[in-house]
């Protein structure tokens, strides 16, 4: 072998490193954005849904959806928790498509995006319940299943 050659061989050795270096380097950055992003859009979440939906219990959703149709005050709540769980549900579509982390949500506020579930199922419910199979907040019903499985430890 001439020293050309190792020369050559060692350009191409550095050239390899470098570019290795360069994608590591890019998907660590990838991660940290993705990560960044996911705190920046769950603190809008925290402040326009789920503090909103935090006072909601299970009674209470069952009570509105009961009397939606007879009672001005419960149509209108019906609907304003629809709104918000229709964003709980977009959301849910960002960390189902990996725009945002699950391990950082789950971190977070996985058991209460888990023990929120129940509280807001009734509207759910009747929200699905002319369509079979269900199609309404599913992504949030699936985020929730999620988060579940990293708790069954």
């Amino acid at each position: 072998m001439e020293i050309s050659d190792f020369i050559s061989l060692i350009a191409v050795v550095i050239a390899i490193a470098g570019l290795c270096h360069t994608v590591l380097t890019q998907k660590r950055i990838q991660r940290n954005e993705i990560k960044r992003s996911t705190v920046d859009a769950f603190n809008r979440l925290q402040n326009e849904v789920l503090d909103k939906l935090a006072p909601l219990n299970e009674e209470n959703a069952i009570l509105v959806t009961e009397n939606r149709k007879d009672n001005e005050d419960c149509r209108k709540a019906y609907a304003d928790y629809r709104t918000l769980i229709s964003r709980l549900d977009h959301f849910s579509v960002g960390v189902k498509e990996k725009v945002y982390d699950l391990d950082v949500i789950d971190k977070l506020a996985g058991e209460h995006l888990i023990f929120l579930l129940p509280k807001i199922k009734p509207i759910i419910d009747v929200a699905n319940e002319r369509c079979d199979p269900p199609k309404y907040y599913q992504n949030y019903i699936g985020l929730v299943e999620d988060l579940k499985s990293k708790h069954k430890s």
